[in-house]
């Protein structure tokens, strides 16, 4: 190697200055390519990805019928090379955001974090609401659960001191003083409370606060005030804006036993992370433990997250996941209903909700049109399975 060097830089040396003018053109543009194609940009790409079969995440037991229902992803790139970026530029369908490491509230591994838990709560919220419907509708069915406690999924490290006694992603709060904590509106009650008094009240002032992490029980005598007011400060916005958002934060924790369950479920390979699947599982699980055909023969794919209470709620990506539908030659395409008032310019400053229906409609025949799709705004399960029935089988 060292012998070919010499023997390159002596010919180099002895040629004319177009072959060496050529030369140091090649070795600045090769510089230059790996230089952008390593160099990290503050943007954040997101792109079309791909379609999901529920069968191969949820499975219930008994099930014989011919579904074809999906759930839809997309590709999120923090801080991309140059390459990547300038790349992406040729395609309309890459949102491109500005992303900072100030404004950020999360780090990389807390983002990954925080969807694996809002993954298993989608998942869990889908199975209860199912459930509950079904069974509310007089079908035979059982769910063996156990409620456990509040678990955290909004507990960025910027507004941590990052101690023992700060509050964490993945932590389940079962206790709060005296009070043992049986649903989401005892803790959310305690944050509010925490943020209208944040700066007045002593730490030590701040009752004990008993948890669950990595299955050890752990109570913290001095909770991080600072996490405390951040979650109450959440909810109280999110509650005015009367958005799910709120439970991407903070939600009811339970312990689902699947084998006991009737019919039986299973829980198959989960290969994505994120709440926004959650509707789509819900749908999925119902049809299926209640033996409905209204799926049979169709073609669909959906995406928006949900509660046990059915509600479906906002997703980001709307426009990459309609590319995604579109590519895939997807049949009908369920989209929260949040998601197109959103997209609509001047649909917040309209009251009349027959004014905004319309509106609504036009926003969807225009992305029908776009995309080649049959799309299907909702606001909660029961809308779908409405709209389902309407088809007929």
């Amino acid at each position: 190697m060292t012998k070919f060097i010499k023997d390159f830089f002596m010919k180099f040396k002895i040629r004319g200055w177009k072959y060496k003018t050529l030369i140091i053109f090649l070795a600045v543009l090769y510089a230059g390519i790996i230089s952008i194609s390593f160099i990290k940009i503050p943007y954040e790409l997101t792109s079309p990805n791909k379609i999901t079969n529920v069968e191969s995440i949820i499975s219930v037991a008994g099930d014989e019928t011919n579904a074809d229902i999906n759930t839809v992803s997309v590709l999120v790139t923090d801080k991309p090379s140059i390459m990547h970026y300038l790349i992406s530029l040729m395609d309309k369908n890459i949102e491109k955001t500005p992303y900072s490491e100030n404004t950020s509230y999360y780090t990389t591994s807390e983002s990954n974090e925080r969807g694996v838990w809002t993954k298993k709560q989608s998942i869990q919220d889908a199975i209860i609401w199912a459930f509950d419907y079904a069974a509310e509708k007089g079908y035979d069915v059982t769910l063996t659960d156990k409620y456990v406690g509040v678990c955290i999924t909004g507990s960025p490290s910027y507004k941590l001191n990052n101690g023992p006694e700060s509050l964490k992603i993945g932590d389940i709060v079962t206790k709060i003083g005296d009070t043992n904590v049986t649903d989401m509106n005892i803790f959310r009650q305690f944050v509010e409370d925490v943020h209208s008094t944040y700066g007045t009240v002593a730490a030590e002032e701040i009752p004990s606060i008993e948890i669950i992490r990595d299955e050890e029980t752990i109570t913290l005598t001095n909770c991080d005030a600072d996490i405390l007011n951040y979650l109450g400060n959440v909810s109280i916005y999110y509650n005015q804006q009367n958005s799910l958002v709120s439970e991407e934060y903070f939600y009811d924790a339970y312990t689902i036993t699947y084998a006991e369950c009737v019919p039986e479920i299973t829980i198959n390979t989960i290969n994505s992370i994120g709440p926004s699947a959650g509707f789509i599982h819900a749908l999925y699980v119902y049809t299926q433990i209640t033996q409905s055909t209204i799926l049979n023969d169709k073609y669909i794919v959906g995406t928006g997250t949900i509660n046990n209470e059915g509600m479906v709620g906002e997703i980001g990506g709307l426009m990459q996941k309609l590319k995604t539908a579109d590519v895939y030659n997807t049949q009908y395409f369920f989209v929260p209903k949040g998601n197109i008032e959103y997209i609509i310019d001047g649909y917040t400053d309209i009251t009349d909700v027959e004014e905004q229906d319309q509106m609504i409609e036009d926003k969807v025949n225009e992305l029908e049109l776009e995309f080649g799709l049959t799309i299907i705004p909702i606001s909660n399960v029961g809308d779908a399975i409405m709209y389902l029935e309407g088809l007929g089988d």
